[in-house]
């Protein structure tokens, strides 16, 4: 991150708020509680998250609205491997790498 740049943690879970704003430390890295109002970003980071969106389109599509134009999508998500990845992990897991992004070795661009 250049800068002048700053970093916002966001979830829904307020224990996970609290959780990364005791681990990250201070200065460009900020902590919030996701909801309607959020800056505008530059980037969206998505750890081990996809597979928990009840309404994956409406929440990309939210979170499109809330980066400024050509900002970039990172997914990150657990790959799903027939005959290594649990069948648990399998059933939770939405979609795999080609559904999140066509072109795996290009972050999603919101242009």
């Amino acid at each position: 991150m250049a800068p002048p740049g700053h970093v916002y943690a966001v979830d829904i879970a307020e224990n996970l708020v609290e959780h990364m704003a005791e681990t990250m430390g201070i200065g460009r890295y900020h902590t919030t509680l996701g909801g309607e109002r959020s800056p505008r970003l530059e980037a969206v980071y998505l750890m081990d998250a996809y597979h928990n969106f009840a309404y994956p389109a409406e929440m990309l599509a939210g979170i499109k609205r809330a980066m400024r134009p050509g900002g970039e999508l990172l997914p990150i998500e657990y790959e799903r491997i027939p005959g290594v990845t649990s069948h648990g992990r399998l059933a939770m897991l939405r979609a795999g790498k080609e559904v999140l992004v066509p072109n795996s070795s290009k972050p999603v661009s919101s242009s």
